[in-house]
């Protein structure tokens, strides 16, 4: 590439500067439309997002729904069936670390 047209490069674009390739640079006095101004209304969109049917919710909440759980584990039995189905196996250690 000739030296010339590297420079040329970087030479910041005026608008309507003839030397530039045809596009002409928005003009800055311009006004925003009413669709890009804070007097327009906001576009509800829950209508247009496709999410999943879920039968659990879509938020945490784990501080106000484990207690729930922990009772349900309790009244379950959960853990004592999980240690009388590992009775007499052998011991497992999970090394986690270096």
């Amino acid at each position: 590439m000739p030296a010339a047209q590297a420079s040329k490069a970087w030479v910041p674009i005026l608008q309507n500067d003839p030397n530039t390739t045809g596009q002409a640079l928005p003009d800055p006095n311009l006004r925003l439309s009413a669709a890009m101004t804070k007097e327009s209304t906001p576009q509800d969109y829950r209508a247009t997002l496709n999410l999943p049917d879920t039968p659990f919710p879509m938020r945490g909440d784990l501080p106000k729904r484990e207690p729930g759980w922990v009772q349900a584990w309790e009244d379950q039995g959960v853990y004592k069936k999980l240690r009388d189905a590992r009775c007499g196996a052998p011991k497992f250690v999970l090394h986690d670390g270096p």
